[in-house]
């Protein structure tokens, strides 16, 4: 009876601790679809839970666009969520497809947004651009980057001073109109 009480105590310490979830790193849980009495389906996502150690922007960057990136480019970025502020960051990886379906599902190509127009739309690919220099919590706001957010992106291929100085009043004419729209 005291072995049996010992095996069930066991048991029960064990089905406690499989009750606790960990974060795999420092983030914030967000679309949690879990009541009292809810039960976790294999395949069936109850969370969801979005990182706040690696952070980067994937931009969709038209096939002409694409000619000259190298990766380690040095890269401007304006997010609205932030008016006014250029993050730097560095160009880390290409996407090298991209799918022409409608929706994308976990393990499928990227589906860049659609433009509409009277001209073909050109086909773009993600570009991924790692900010170094900027976590979660850098800035004065609670959060710093929102999962789909809008953001514009300049990137410098070459030391062309003119081109670069063209490109740097733009980004930052866009990071003060980014208060306006």
């Amino acid at each position: 009876m005291v072995r049996a009480a010992v095996a069930a105590l066991s048991e029960a310490e064990l089905d406690l601790e499989r009750t606790r979830l960990y974060a795999p790193s420092r983030g914030v849980v967000i679309d949690l679809n879990i009541d009292e009495g809810t039960y976790a389906t294999a395949g069936k996502a109850l969370m969801t839970f979005v990182s706040a150690e690696e952070v980067w922007v994937e931009a969709y960057m038209t096939e002409n666009n694409l000619g000259r990136i190298s990766i380690g480019d040095p890269v401007e970025i304006v997010l609205d969520i932030h008016p006014g502020c250029v993050l730097t960051g560095l160009v880390a990886s290409f996407g090298g497809a991209a799918s022409t379906g409608k929706e994308t599902k976990p393990g499928e190509l990227p589906k860049p947004p659609s433009a509409s127009g009277w001209m073909r739309d050109p086909q773009r690919f993600p570009l991924r651009i790692r900010l170094p220099d900027h976590a979660a919590g850098d800035l004065d706001d609670d959060v710093l980057f929102q999962v789909n957010g809008q953001a514009d992106v300049i990137v410098y291929t070459s030391d062309n001073l003119v081109l670069n100085a063209i490109g740097a009043l733009w980004i930052r004419v866009m990071a003060w109109l980014s208060y306006a729209y």
